[in-house]
Formats: structure tokens, sequence, C-alpha cells
């Protein structure tokens, strides 16, 4: 009997399969992570900062620290870095100041920039030097913390938060608390969850996005410092040894927590504290669903760059099952839920308030009937702007 064909043949399929898992192995490299954070808290009795409607007013009192988070991510061929600070906003120069030294000194190959968007977070204009060293002490802090890691996520929908305009016949009429949970137009209300854990796994760090305005101890007319309900989530995670944790705002344009705005002080405290620990439990709940983590990951990433209003859009996928887009502004949350339907991603997250800010971007449907953050004045008062936005992002994540 002749062996030697069957033989060879044989030896060719399993070389071939062997190249295969070889070449994949290679396309996909360990991945890394590395996270620090820097206190940016203003000191009571000495820093003056601005209050939204009542000018500059010296901090009494600090509620709670306000901090920056740096994450830094490794596929061993791309470099990426995730920022957020717990802050109402930053410049867009000195945001891109940001971005712009972060590539040159440590050659990042993509930069996201995002604040918590927390309204009891305001630094003073004088501070911008001062605050542009802390954001890249945290990314230079977070490089020298890199550990292989392994990725998973999931999400769940939680009945925390409500759409903030109601359309009355027509035209609309704004609904700034909502403690009855009195229903209005809908919104979108995923918990996202992207969990990093170590080889070990042991918890490192998990990225956390909801779609709310971080308005629950805001004051108008007074300074308050607090990271609001993201900064209790924080809290929570870590007090459950879940390890750091970094959030990351939705589409969060025309959505409120229920308790928004509460008064007196200690009353918003108690209820950031309850909605933190509401969520905060969420995610630990989805963590230990996630049951396929995966160690190897190849970063792709793409960014446009729009005009009239200028805008940077970008798209991260960090595996074929899980990615984010990032937009420059407090987008609608009906953009929320037109992305993660045509996404090809088991896990979208929609960032907001990255890389930018164009102020408020209204749906053309609400264009049509009006409210807050659908004036010229507040925003992108044009149609169609966020529509284009989110179709670049549509674009990249329907197909993987």
């Amino acid at each position: 009997m002749n062996w030697n064909r069957p033989l060879s043949l044989n030896f060719v399929a399993v070389l071939f399969l062997i190249l295969i898992s070889f070449s994949q192995a290679v396309i996909a490299g360990q991945l890394t992570v590395g996270f620090a954070e820097v206190d940016i808290t203003p000191r009571a009795s000495v820093d003056v900062v601005p209050t939204i409607a009542a000018g500059d007013k010296l901090v009494s009192q600090v509620s709670d620290k306000l901090k920056i988070k740096a994450l830094v991510l490794s596929d061993e061929k791309h470099r990426i870095a995730i920022i957020s600070a717990d802050l109402i906003w930053i410049q867009p120069k000195l945001q891109q100041s940001i971005i712009q030294a972060s590539k040159e000194q440590w050659g990042f190959d993509h930069v996201l920039l995002s604040v918590t968007h927390t309204h009891s977070g305001v630094y003073h204009l004088s501070k911008s030097k001062s605050l542009k060293r802390n954001f890249l002490e945290a990314l230079q802090h977070a490089q020298t913390q890199l550990v292989p890691v392994k990725i998973g996520s999931s999400s769940v929908q939680i009945n925390e938060s409500y759409n903030r305009i109601q359309n009355k016949n027509g035209k609309a009429e704004m609904l700034w608390r909502n403690k009855s949970r009195t229903a209005s137009l809908p919104s979108e209300q995923s918990l996202e969850v992207i969990h990093f854990k170590k080889l070990n796994d042991n918890p490192y760090l998990t990225l956390v996005s909801y779609n709310a305005h971080p308005v629950i101890t805001m004051d108008l007319n007074n300074v308050v410092v607090s990271a609001d309900y993201p900064g209790e989530i924080s809290k929570y995670l870590q007090s459950h040894n879940l390890g750091d944790s970094m959030f990351l705002l939705g589409a969060a344009g025309d959505v409120n927590p229920y308790d928004a705005d509460s008064k007196p002080l200690s009353r918003a405290l108690e209820n950031s504290r309850k909605l933190g620990t509401i969520l905060g439990n969420k995610v630990r709940e989805v963590i230990k669903t996630i049951n396929d983590f995966k160690s190897a990951s190849e970063f792709h990433f793409s960014t446009v760059s729009f005009s009239n209003p200028s805008a940077e859009i970008g798209v991260l996928k960090f595996t074929n099952e899980i990615a984010l887009a990032h937009f420059p502004g407090e987008y609608f949350s009906d953009f929320a839920f037109r992305l993660k339907q045509a996404s090809a991603y088991r896990t979208t997250l929609f960032v907001s308030m990255t890389n930018g800010y164009l102020g408020y971007v209204p749906t053309n449907q609400a264009l049509k009937i009006g409210g807050y953050g659908t004036r010229a004045k507040e925003g992108v008062a044009k149609p169609n702007i966020g529509k284009e936005h989110v179709n670049f992002a549509i674009k990249q994540l329907s197909e993987k």
C-alpha cells in the first residue's frame, strides 16, 4: 500500500492549520492595561471656582473628591489612552492640547479625552495649565502600571433615568425633576459594562457607561464639589473588591436621573449615593454573568473630522465583540438607540463629551418640538448634524 500521498496530504493539512493558528496568534496580541488617577479636588476656603449661574465663588466645603482617571491599553501593536475627568467640561482648546501632548510625548495611536459631566465639578480657567499637567501626570503614571489582562463585557437595562423633554401636543415641556417617575418620551437605558481582570482572575478595572446627566448634586448658584453618581459607582465597586473603575457618559443630552437637582445638599448627596449604589450593584451583578473573557486583542480604530460645525467622531474596537464610538458633545438619547441597534458588536458604548465639545446635539424630531438643548445658543440647532455623526459610527460598526 502506498502511504506517501495520503501522508503528504495529511501533513500539509496539519501544517496549514498550524500556520493559520500561528497567524491568528500573531495578529491578536496579549492585551495589557494600566490605570492611574490624580486628585484634582479644589481646596475648601482657598480656591475660587465658577458657579453655573452666579459667577465665581469661594469653595466653602468639599463633599467628595474629583479625579482624573487614565487608562492605557496595548495589544502589542497599538497603544490607546482613555482618560476621564470628574468635570462638567473641558475647553476644546485645552482638550486638544492635552491630546496632542499625549501623542507627542508617548506615541499613542489614539487618545480619548472625556469628562463625566458632573455639574459639581468645575475648574477656573486660570487653572488650565496646572490641569493639563494633572492629565499628563495621570497618563504617565498609568503607563507604569501595565499588566496583562482579560477583557469581557455585558449590559443590562435599568430604569433609573428619564427623558426630561415631554411632548405636549407637539410642543416641548421640560421636566427638570421627576421624583414621581412621571412617564415621558423614551430614553436609552442600557448600563454598559466592560470588565478587565488579571490573568489570575482578580478584578482590575471596569468601564461603566450610562445615559443620565450627573446633576443630582447640581446647584446653579452655589459651589458644590462632588463627582455625583459616577463617583459613587466607583466607591461602591471598590468597596466590593471589584477594583478601580472609570465612568464614560452615554447619550444623556435629554436625560436626567429621577432625583435630579435635589435640595438641600445633604439630600442631594444621599440621593447621589443611592443611585451610585443601585447602578454599582447592577454592575456587580453584570460582571458575574460574563463568562467569555479574552486575553488576546487587536485594536481597530478610525476617526473622521466633520466641518460646520467642526467635530471629531471616533470608533474603537477592542475585540470582535466589544466596541465604542465617541462623540464631542451632549447628544440626545435616541442617537444611542440607533447606534446600538445597528451595531454588529455584542457590547457597544456610546461615549459623549469626548475629544471636543459642540454643546447639545439634538435629534431632528427634538428640533421640531423644541425644548432645552435645541436652540443655537445651547449647541447645534441644525437638522441632520447628529444623524451624520452617528451614521459614520454605524457604518464602522455594522460589520466586523
